[in-house]
């Protein structure tokens, strides 16, 4: 019979602490969440604006690269033109000789 008590009063005392903990646990996290969230939330912000940024400067480069390119291939042109204008001068000036 003692032993019977004993373990209904072990079955409940372990109810009471499961309960507790389990009301102590939901406690923490409802202040974590209200202590955090806003820090989160922040930090999310920031993510978001420096991935913005980055797209961006990624575009200006591809955008410079692009415009190199078109600069480049115009200067090789017109070296090429150049040459060819000197050379032509060349030609008529030997031919005047």
């Amino acid at each position: 019979m003692t032993h019977s008590i004993e373990e209904k009063l072990s079955r409940q005392l372990e109810e009471r602490y499961k309960k507790k903990y389990q009301e102590m646990e939901a406690t923490a996290l409802e202040r974590a969440k209200v202590e955090y969230t806003p820090e989160l939330e922040e930090l999310r912000k920031r993510i978001e604006e420096k991935e913005k940024k980055l797209k961006e400067s990624a575009a200006v480069e591809l955008q410079l690269r692009q415009t190199k390119k078109v600069l480049e291939e115009r200067a090789a042109q017109l070296d090429l033109e150049v040459a060819r204008k000197v050379e032509e001068e060349r030609g008529k000036i030997a031919a005047g000789d």
